[in-house]
Protein backbone atom coordinates (compact mmCIF):
# COMPACT_ATOMS: atom_id res chain seq x y z
CA UNK A 1 0.00 0.00 0.00
CA UNK A 2 1.48 3.02 -1.05
CA UNK A 3 2.49 5.71 2.14
CA UNK A 4 4.03 9.14 2.74
CA UNK A 5 7.11 10.00 4.11
CA UNK A 6 8.14 12.83 6.67
CA UNK A 7 9.05 16.02 4.99
CA UNK A 8 11.39 16.63 8.27
CA UNK A 9 13.29 13.16 7.10
CA UNK A 10 13.75 13.99 2.88
CA UNK A 11 14.93 17.51 3.65
CA UNK A 12 17.68 16.21 6.37
CA UNK A 13 18.48 12.21 4.96
CA UNK A 14 21.95 12.45 3.94
CA UNK A 15 23.92 9.25 2.18
CA UNK A 16 24.57 6.13 4.45
CA UNK A 17 27.93 5.20 5.09
CA UNK A 18 30.04 2.22 6.42
CA UNK A 19 29.39 2.40 10.56
CA UNK A 20 27.54 0.31 12.44
CA UNK A 21 23.99 1.14 12.45
CA UNK A 22 22.63 -0.43 15.47
CA UNK A 23 25.77 0.17 17.72
CA UNK A 24 24.77 3.76 18.11
CA UNK A 25 20.86 3.81 18.55
CA UNK A 26 19.67 4.77 21.62
CA UNK A 27 16.38 6.15 22.60
CA UNK A 28 15.41 9.69 22.53
CA UNK A 29 15.90 11.12 26.64
CA UNK A 30 12.45 10.56 28.21
CA UNK A 31 11.40 7.61 26.43
CA UNK A 32 11.49 4.74 28.30
CA UNK A 33 14.48 3.44 27.99
CA UNK A 34 14.03 -0.22 27.16
CA UNK A 35 10.62 -0.49 24.98
CA UNK A 36 8.71 -3.75 25.57
CA UNK A 37 10.03 -6.43 23.39
CA UNK A 38 6.08 -7.20 22.31
CA UNK A 39 5.05 -9.47 19.47
CA UNK A 40 3.39 -6.28 17.56
CA UNK A 41 6.70 -4.71 17.24
CA UNK A 42 7.25 -7.58 15.70
CA UNK A 43 4.45 -8.10 13.88
CA UNK A 44 5.66 -4.98 12.28
CA UNK A 45 9.06 -5.00 11.86
CA UNK A 46 9.41 -8.48 10.04
CA UNK A 47 7.08 -7.53 6.99
CA UNK A 48 8.74 -3.92 6.56
CA UNK A 49 12.55 -6.33 6.05
CA UNK A 50 10.64 -8.90 4.15
CA UNK A 51 9.27 -5.65 1.41
CA UNK A 52 12.79 -4.17 1.45
CA UNK A 53 14.13 -7.57 0.58
CA UNK A 54 12.06 -7.86 -2.00
CA UNK A 55 11.99 -4.27 -3.69
CA UNK A 56 15.74 -5.04 -3.22
CA UNK A 57 15.53 -8.13 -5.55
CA UNK A 58 12.87 -6.72 -7.96
CA UNK A 59 14.68 -3.21 -8.42
CA UNK A 60 18.18 -3.28 -7.49
CA UNK A 61 20.08 -2.38 -10.49
CA UNK A 62 22.96 -5.22 -10.37
CA UNK A 63 21.16 -8.96 -10.01
CA UNK A 64 24.81 -9.69 -7.94
CA UNK A 65 23.87 -7.58 -5.08
CA UNK A 66 27.88 -6.13 -5.35
CA UNK A 67 28.60 -9.74 -4.59
CA UNK A 68 25.95 -9.86 -1.19
CA UNK A 69 24.35 -12.70 -0.43
CA UNK A 70 21.00 -11.04 0.35
CA UNK A 71 19.42 -14.10 1.41
CA UNK A 72 22.01 -14.93 4.16
CA UNK A 73 22.05 -11.18 5.70
CA UNK A 74 18.04 -11.42 5.44
CA UNK A 75 18.10 -14.15 7.69
CA UNK A 76 20.39 -12.85 10.04
CA UNK A 77 18.64 -9.74 10.27
CA UNK A 78 15.06 -11.99 11.12
CA UNK A 79 17.04 -13.45 13.68
CA UNK A 80 18.50 -10.08 14.88
CA UNK A 81 14.89 -8.78 15.01
CA UNK A 82 13.58 -11.55 17.15
CA UNK A 83 16.38 -10.45 19.88
CA UNK A 84 16.27 -6.71 19.53
CA UNK A 85 15.23 -5.31 22.72
CA UNK A 86 13.18 -2.39 21.53
CA UNK A 87 11.13 -1.36 17.86
CA UNK A 88 14.34 1.34 18.05
CA UNK A 89 16.35 -1.29 17.63
CA UNK A 90 14.22 -3.56 15.18
CA UNK A 91 14.19 -0.59 12.88
CA UNK A 92 18.07 -0.01 12.51
CA UNK A 93 18.56 -4.11 11.94
CA UNK A 94 16.30 -3.39 8.69
CA UNK A 95 18.70 0.01 7.85
CA UNK A 96 21.73 -2.25 8.48
CA UNK A 97 20.27 -4.69 6.07
CA UNK A 98 20.17 -2.34 3.33
CA UNK A 99 23.60 -0.63 4.63
CA UNK A 100 25.43 -3.90 4.08
CA UNK A 101 25.01 -2.69 0.52
CA UNK A 102 27.53 -0.08 0.80
CA UNK A 103 25.56 2.27 -1.85
CA UNK A 104 24.91 5.82 -1.49
CA UNK A 105 21.73 6.00 -3.06
CA UNK A 106 20.17 2.66 -1.49
CA UNK A 107 18.78 3.35 2.13
CA UNK A 108 16.16 2.87 4.76
CA UNK A 109 13.38 5.65 4.91
CA UNK A 110 12.25 4.64 8.56
CA UNK A 111 8.26 5.28 9.97
CA UNK A 112 8.12 9.37 10.14
CA UNK A 113 9.35 10.31 13.77
CA UNK A 114 6.35 13.05 15.26
CA UNK A 115 9.54 15.48 16.22
CA UNK A 116 11.23 18.05 15.20
CA UNK A 117 14.77 18.11 15.91
CA UNK A 118 17.26 20.56 15.89
CA UNK A 119 20.98 20.43 17.22
CA UNK A 120 21.91 23.82 16.80
CA UNK A 121 25.10 23.41 14.83
CA UNK A 122 26.02 21.87 11.55
CA UNK A 123 29.45 20.12 9.66
CA UNK A 124 31.33 20.73 6.63
CA UNK A 125 33.60 18.07 5.06
CA UNK A 126 36.48 19.29 3.99
CA UNK A 127 39.82 16.85 3.18
CA UNK A 128 38.79 13.64 5.24
CA UNK A 129 38.04 16.02 8.26
CA UNK A 130 34.60 17.23 9.60
CA UNK A 131 34.61 21.02 11.17
CA UNK A 132 31.79 22.98 12.50
CA UNK A 133 30.15 25.23 10.01
CA UNK A 134 27.39 26.83 11.75
CA UNK A 135 26.08 27.22 15.07
CA UNK A 136 22.55 28.76 15.45
CA UNK A 137 22.85 32.11 17.79
CA UNK A 138 21.28 31.86 21.89
CA UNK A 139 21.80 28.00 20.92
CA UNK A 140 22.45 25.59 23.25
CA UNK A 141 26.09 24.67 21.34
CA UNK A 142 26.28 28.88 21.22
CA UNK A 143 26.09 28.83 25.36
CA UNK A 144 28.75 25.69 25.62
CA UNK A 145 31.56 27.38 23.45
CA UNK A 146 30.84 25.34 20.56
CA UNK A 147 32.91 27.92 17.93
CA UNK A 148 32.84 27.70 13.84
CA UNK A 149 35.90 26.60 12.91
CA UNK A 150 36.74 23.70 15.62
CA UNK A 151 37.19 20.23 13.69
CA UNK A 152 34.67 17.42 15.01
CA UNK A 153 37.16 14.83 16.25
CA UNK A 154 34.09 12.51 17.80
CA UNK A 155 30.45 12.57 18.30
CA UNK A 156 28.99 10.61 20.88
CA UNK A 157 32.70 8.21 20.91
CA UNK A 158 32.49 7.68 17.13
CA UNK A 159 34.63 8.79 15.00
CA UNK A 160 33.77 11.91 12.71
CA UNK A 161 35.28 11.83 9.40
CA UNK A 162 34.37 12.42 5.50
CA UNK A 163 33.31 8.20 5.83
CA UNK A 164 31.58 8.08 8.98
CA UNK A 165 29.12 11.20 8.42
CA UNK A 166 27.02 9.71 6.40
CA UNK A 167 25.92 7.42 8.70
CA UNK A 168 26.21 9.83 11.30
CA UNK A 169 23.62 12.60 10.26
CA UNK A 170 21.46 9.64 9.34
CA UNK A 171 21.23 7.80 12.48
CA UNK A 172 20.60 11.15 14.26
CA UNK A 173 18.49 12.93 12.23
CA UNK A 174 16.21 9.96 10.74
CA UNK A 175 16.99 6.56 12.43
CA UNK A 176 16.96 7.74 16.63
CA UNK A 177 17.52 11.74 17.16
CA UNK A 178 19.15 12.36 20.38
CA UNK A 179 18.49 15.14 23.43
CA UNK A 180 22.12 15.39 23.94
CA UNK A 181 25.30 14.50 22.05
CA UNK A 182 28.64 14.55 23.43
CA UNK A 183 30.93 15.87 20.74
CA UNK A 184 35.22 15.57 21.10
CA UNK A 185 36.33 19.40 18.86
CA UNK A 186 39.46 20.91 17.95
CA UNK A 187 39.91 24.26 18.12
CA UNK A 188 42.06 25.99 15.53
CA UNK A 189 45.24 26.14 18.03
CA UNK A 190 45.19 22.19 18.48
CA UNK A 191 43.12 22.25 21.81
CA UNK A 192 40.84 19.30 22.58
CA UNK A 193 37.97 19.75 24.43
CA UNK A 194 34.83 17.94 25.51
CA UNK A 195 31.13 19.46 24.73
CA UNK A 196 28.06 18.33 25.46
CA UNK A 197 25.15 19.62 23.64
CA UNK A 198 21.49 20.03 24.35
CA UNK A 199 19.52 19.62 21.20
CA UNK A 200 15.64 21.00 21.16
CA UNK A 201 13.17 18.35 20.21
CA UNK A 202 9.27 18.96 19.97
CA UNK A 203 6.33 16.90 19.13
CA UNK A 204 5.28 17.62 15.98
CA UNK A 205 1.74 17.29 14.32
CA UNK A 206 1.66 13.87 12.93
CA UNK A 207 -1.65 14.44 11.21
CA UNK A 208 -1.64 18.24 9.32
CA UNK A 209 -4.93 19.83 8.42
CA UNK A 210 -4.07 21.95 5.31
CA UNK A 211 -7.65 23.76 5.79
CA UNK A 212 -6.21 25.53 8.00
CA UNK A 213 -4.72 29.52 7.59
CA UNK A 214 -1.82 28.54 9.67
CA UNK A 215 -1.05 25.34 7.92
CA UNK A 216 -0.82 26.90 4.54
CA UNK A 217 1.28 29.40 5.17
CA UNK A 218 4.11 27.55 7.25
CA UNK A 219 3.67 24.97 3.38
CA UNK A 220 4.07 28.33 1.74
CA UNK A 221 7.04 29.51 3.69
CA UNK A 222 8.50 25.75 2.56
CA UNK A 223 7.75 26.20 -1.20
CA UNK A 224 9.13 29.47 -0.72
CA UNK A 225 12.34 28.39 0.82
CA UNK A 226 12.88 25.62 -1.89
CA UNK A 227 12.44 28.30 -4.37
CA UNK A 228 15.54 30.48 -2.76
CA UNK A 229 17.91 27.53 -2.34
CA UNK A 230 17.51 26.62 -5.87
CA UNK A 231 17.71 30.05 -7.30
CA UNK A 232 21.20 30.45 -9.85
CA UNK A 233 22.98 33.30 -9.04
CA UNK A 234 25.79 35.35 -10.94
CA UNK A 235 28.38 38.09 -10.47
CA UNK A 236 30.27 39.34 -13.34
CA UNK A 237 33.89 41.13 -13.42
CA UNK A 238 33.82 43.05 -16.61
CA UNK A 239 33.66 41.00 -19.23
CA UNK A 240 36.52 39.15 -17.99
CA UNK A 241 34.64 36.15 -15.96
CA UNK A 242 31.10 35.42 -14.83
CA UNK A 243 30.86 33.46 -11.73
CA UNK A 244 27.60 31.22 -11.25
CA UNK A 245 26.30 29.78 -8.68
CA UNK A 246 24.61 26.74 -9.32
CA UNK A 247 22.88 25.10 -6.71
CA UNK A 248 21.18 22.00 -8.59
CA UNK A 249 20.37 20.20 -11.94
CA UNK A 250 16.57 20.88 -11.85
CA UNK A 251 15.20 19.04 -14.56
CA UNK A 252 14.21 21.00 -17.44
CA UNK A 253 15.79 24.15 -16.08
CA UNK A 254 14.68 26.52 -18.38
CA UNK A 255 16.88 29.22 -16.92
CA UNK A 256 19.93 27.90 -18.87
CA UNK A 257 19.56 29.27 -22.16
CA UNK A 258 19.23 32.46 -20.79
CA UNK A 259 22.43 31.92 -18.09
CA UNK A 260 24.86 30.98 -21.32
CA UNK A 261 23.89 33.54 -23.11
CA UNK A 262 25.21 36.11 -20.11
CA UNK A 263 27.96 33.58 -20.01
CA UNK A 264 28.96 34.02 -23.98
CA UNK A 265 29.58 37.85 -23.23
CA UNK A 266 32.65 36.96 -21.03
CA UNK A 267 36.32 35.38 -21.71
CA UNK A 268 35.56 32.99 -18.97
CA UNK A 269 33.50 30.89 -16.66
CA UNK A 270 33.39 30.04 -12.93
CA UNK A 271 31.09 27.54 -12.74
CA UNK A 272 30.52 27.08 -8.62
CA UNK A 273 29.28 23.79 -8.10
CA UNK A 274 30.07 23.28 -4.48
CA UNK A 275 27.56 22.07 -2.30
CA UNK A 276 25.45 20.65 -5.49
CA UNK A 277 23.95 17.88 -4.84
CA UNK A 278 22.63 16.82 -8.32
CA UNK A 279 19.49 16.16 -9.67
CA UNK A 280 18.32 15.49 -13.32
CA UNK A 281 20.75 13.60 -15.94
CA UNK A 282 19.12 15.08 -18.68
CA UNK A 283 19.94 18.64 -17.25
CA UNK A 284 23.26 17.83 -16.80
CA UNK A 285 23.64 16.77 -20.46
CA UNK A 286 22.11 19.86 -21.27
CA UNK A 287 24.91 21.62 -19.31
CA UNK A 288 27.52 19.56 -21.68
CA UNK A 289 25.97 20.52 -24.45
CA UNK A 290 26.48 24.41 -24.01
CA UNK A 291 30.15 24.07 -23.46
CA UNK A 292 31.00 22.14 -26.58
CA UNK A 293 30.90 22.79 -30.40
CA UNK A 294 30.85 18.85 -30.76
CA UNK A 295 28.91 15.60 -29.53
CA UNK A 296 30.32 14.25 -26.07
CA UNK A 297 29.56 10.78 -24.85
CA UNK A 298 29.53 11.62 -21.05
CA UNK A 299 29.44 7.66 -20.20
CA UNK A 300 26.62 4.78 -19.75
CA UNK A 301 24.21 4.49 -18.04
CA UNK A 302 23.63 0.84 -16.57
CA UNK A 303 20.73 -1.11 -15.79
CA UNK A 304 19.24 -4.81 -15.22
CA UNK A 305 17.30 -4.67 -18.70
CA UNK A 306 20.55 -3.36 -20.70
CA UNK A 307 23.37 -0.42 -20.98
CA UNK A 308 22.21 2.92 -22.55
CA UNK A 309 25.49 5.44 -23.70
CA UNK A 310 24.70 8.95 -22.95
CA UNK A 311 25.44 11.52 -25.42
CA UNK A 312 25.87 15.39 -25.18
CA UNK A 313 25.12 16.95 -28.55
CA UNK A 314 25.97 20.73 -29.38
CA UNK A 315 23.48 23.81 -29.22
CA UNK A 316 23.63 26.08 -32.22
CA UNK A 317 25.47 28.92 -30.16
CA UNK A 318 27.76 27.16 -26.96
CA UNK A 319 30.20 28.95 -24.47
CA UNK A 320 33.78 28.09 -25.90
CA UNK A 321 35.06 30.33 -23.01
CA UNK A 322 37.83 29.26 -20.57
CA UNK A 323 36.30 27.10 -18.04
CA UNK A 324 36.52 26.67 -14.19
CA UNK A 325 34.88 24.42 -11.86
CA UNK A 326 34.55 24.52 -8.25
CA UNK A 327 33.84 21.36 -6.21
CA UNK A 328 33.96 20.07 -2.95
CA UNK A 329 32.71 17.22 -0.56
CA UNK A 330 28.91 18.40 -1.05
CA UNK A 331 29.34 18.01 -4.90
CA UNK A 332 27.24 15.18 -5.91
CA UNK A 333 25.89 13.04 -8.52
CA UNK A 334 24.61 15.05 -11.61
CA UNK A 335 27.91 17.84 -10.20
CA UNK A 336 30.48 15.22 -10.75
CA UNK A 337 29.05 13.67 -14.11
CA UNK A 338 29.64 16.86 -15.18
CA UNK A 339 33.23 18.00 -13.30
CA UNK A 340 34.74 14.52 -14.59
CA UNK A 341 33.26 14.99 -18.38
CA UNK A 342 35.00 18.27 -18.04
CA UNK A 343 38.16 17.11 -17.10
CA UNK A 344 38.46 13.57 -19.39
CA UNK A 345 37.74 16.14 -22.38
CA UNK A 346 40.52 18.54 -21.10
CA UNK A 347 37.51 21.30 -21.62
CA UNK A 348 38.05 22.61 -17.87
CA UNK A 349 40.34 23.19 -14.37
CA UNK A 350 38.56 21.56 -11.81
CA UNK A 351 39.83 23.67 -8.57
CA UNK A 352 38.52 22.62 -5.02
CA UNK A 353 37.90 19.59 -2.54
CA UNK A 354 37.50 15.75 -3.89
CA UNK A 355 33.86 15.42 -4.37
CA UNK A 356 30.98 13.07 -2.64
CA UNK A 357 31.35 9.94 -4.57
CA UNK A 358 27.58 9.48 -5.12
CA UNK A 359 26.96 8.56 -8.69
CA UNK A 360 24.14 6.27 -8.93
CA UNK A 361 20.46 6.82 -10.01
CA UNK A 362 17.71 6.12 -7.50
CA UNK A 363 13.92 5.97 -6.94
CA UNK A 364 12.00 5.73 -4.53
CA UNK A 365 9.17 3.17 -3.18
CA UNK A 366 6.87 3.83 -0.73
CA UNK A 367 5.29 1.14 1.97
CA UNK A 368 2.53 1.49 4.77
CA UNK A 369 2.51 -1.13 7.66
CA UNK A 370 -0.77 -1.84 9.61
CA UNK A 371 -4.21 -0.15 8.47
CA UNK A 372 -6.24 1.58 10.90
CA UNK A 373 -2.63 2.71 12.73
CA UNK A 374 -0.55 2.38 9.71
CA UNK A 375 3.02 3.27 9.81
CA UNK A 376 4.63 4.83 6.58
CA UNK A 377 8.12 3.63 5.17
CA UNK A 378 10.44 3.97 1.78
CA UNK A 379 13.50 2.74 0.53
CA UNK A 380 15.33 4.60 -1.64
CA UNK A 381 16.88 1.86 -4.15
CA UNK A 382 19.63 2.25 -6.87
CA UNK A 383 17.94 1.22 -9.98
CA UNK A 384 20.83 2.49 -12.49
CA UNK A 385 24.65 2.69 -12.44
CA UNK A 386 26.52 4.91 -13.98
CA UNK A 387 30.05 4.22 -15.92
CA UNK A 388 32.04 7.36 -17.36
CA UNK A 389 33.12 7.28 -20.67
CA UNK A 390 36.88 5.80 -19.68
CA UNK A 391 34.96 2.91 -18.10
CA UNK A 392 35.51 3.80 -14.38
CA UNK A 393 32.72 4.45 -12.11
CA UNK A 394 32.67 7.59 -9.54
CA UNK A 395 30.67 6.07 -6.99
CA UNK A 396 32.52 5.81 -3.79
CA UNK A 397 35.34 7.24 -5.20
CA UNK A 398 34.62 11.14 -6.88
CA UNK A 399 36.38 13.33 -8.41
CA UNK A 400 39.51 15.13 -8.05
CA UNK A 401 40.24 17.99 -8.50
CA UNK A 402 43.27 19.46 -10.85
CA UNK A 403 44.11 21.60 -8.27
CA UNK A 404 43.58 21.09 -4.40
CA UNK A 405 42.50 23.78 -2.66
CA UNK A 406 41.67 23.30 0.84
CA UNK A 407 39.85 25.92 3.34
CA UNK A 408 41.49 25.85 7.11
CA UNK A 409 40.15 26.09 10.05
CA UNK A 410 40.88 29.97 10.31
CA UNK A 411 39.52 30.49 6.77
CA UNK A 412 35.66 28.95 8.18
CA UNK A 413 36.13 31.45 11.79
CA UNK A 414 37.38 34.76 9.83
CA UNK A 415 34.24 33.82 6.65
CA UNK A 416 36.83 33.57 3.71
CA UNK A 417 36.92 31.72 0.50
CA UNK A 418 40.40 30.63 -0.34
CA UNK A 419 38.69 28.24 -3.38
CA UNK A 420 37.16 31.53 -4.75
CA UNK A 421 40.19 33.50 -4.47
CA UNK A 422 42.82 31.39 -6.55
CA UNK A 423 40.07 30.71 -9.52
CA UNK A 424 39.45 34.65 -9.75
CA UNK A 425 43.28 34.81 -9.73
CA UNK A 426 43.26 32.07 -12.37
CA UNK A 427 41.49 34.28 -14.60
CA UNK A 428 43.54 38.00 -13.87
CA UNK A 429 40.78 39.20 -10.76
CA UNK A 430 43.23 39.50 -7.54
CA UNK A 431 40.77 39.68 -4.61
CA UNK A 432 41.44 38.82 -1.28
CA UNK A 433 39.52 35.53 0.90
CA UNK A 434 37.64 37.56 2.53
CA UNK A 435 36.24 39.51 -0.28
CA UNK A 436 35.63 36.33 -2.11
CA UNK A 437 33.15 34.69 0.40
CA UNK A 438 31.32 37.68 -0.13
CA UNK A 439 30.42 38.42 -3.92
CA UNK A 440 27.33 36.73 -3.99
CA UNK A 441 26.05 38.20 -0.60
CA UNK A 442 23.26 40.58 -2.06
Amino acid sequence: MVGAVSTQFWRRLRFLGSLAICASVVPVRGEAAAQDRSDQDRERAHPMLTQIKQDLRQYYYDSTFRDLNLDSAYERSRAAIDEAPSFKHMLAIVAQFVDNLKDSHTRFIPPGLALNVRYGWTTKTIGDSCYIDWVRKDSDAEKKGLKRGERLVTWDRMEASRRSMRILSYVYYALSPREFVKLVVESPDGLLREVTVKAEIKRAQSVVDYTTLEARAQLSHQAEATFRANIHTTRSFGDTVMVWRFPSFRYGDRYLGEMFSHARKHRALILDLRGNGGGSLATELDMVSHLFDREVVVGTMVERSGKTKQVAKPVGDPFLGRLIILLDSGSASASEILARTAQLEYRATLVGDRTAGAVVASLYYYHRIGHTKGMDYALQVSVADFVMSDGKRLEGVGVTPDETILPTPEDLVKEQDPVMAHALAMVGIEIDSKKAAKIFRK
